[in-house]
């Protein structure tokens, strides 16, 4: 599927530019889709997700990858517990993205690794056109709307960040770019 390998290659590339990384929180890690591009990076990962059936799913299916059930919003876990947190497709549907946003870098030593849909892509155009049921409640960003969403939800802290999307309208656009028009936008936020 052209989505997933675009969206993998843009997390992959952008994790594997992350130093010293052995430990993962994977917020919101759904049926545990991304849990073996974690295990195939040589990661410590936990998936966290607040539906008890997605984590059953991940439980039966994927038993090597440990998960616990917690809130986004309020993450069950200590201060600087994870060298990395990540949020894929999450940002979109949390009532409160700061919150979510400020919880993460709470627990996160190294860096933040952000994957959302782009609302500049012509497929979000198009998404919104058709009123797709799974994108009626989504908020999408920009990747600038999502350099200001982080920024404001982290004043204090001196980030870095670094900026890829990908899926474009034809299968020859959906390489890793920094132009800001793919479907999907990952972003790192290294913490310094």
């Amino acid at each position: 599927m052209r989505a997933d390998r675009a969206e993998r290659e843009i997390v992959g590339g952008l994790l594997s530019d992350i130093a010293g990384v052995g430990s993962l929180l994977d917020v919101g890690c759904g049926t545990g889709h991304f849990a073996g591009l974690w295990q195939a990076n040589g990661l410590a990962a936990v998936g966290l997700d607040e539906d008890f059936r997605k984590l059953e799913f991940v439980r039966a299916r994927r038993p090597w990858f440990p998960v616990i059930r917690g809130d986004a919003m309020a993450l069950p876990v200590r201060d600087q517990s994870f060298d990395v947190v990540v949020m894929i497709t999450v940002l979109e549907f949390l009532e409160d993205p700061l919150e979510g946003l400020r919880e993460a870098a709470r627990v996160a030593r190294t860096a933040l690794l952000l994957g959302v849909l782009n609302s500049a892509s012509p497929l979000a155009w198009y998404r919104r056109l058709r009123r797709a049921r799974a994108y009626r409640d989504a908020r999408f960003f920009s990747p600038w709307g999502l350099k200001r969403l982080v920024c404001e939800a982290l004043p204090e802290q001196h980030i870095l960040l670094t900026c890829r999307t990908g899926l474009g309208p034809v299968p020859w656009v959906d390489r890793p770019s920094s132009l800001p028009f793919g479907a999907f936008i990952g972003m790192r936020v290294d913490l310094l």
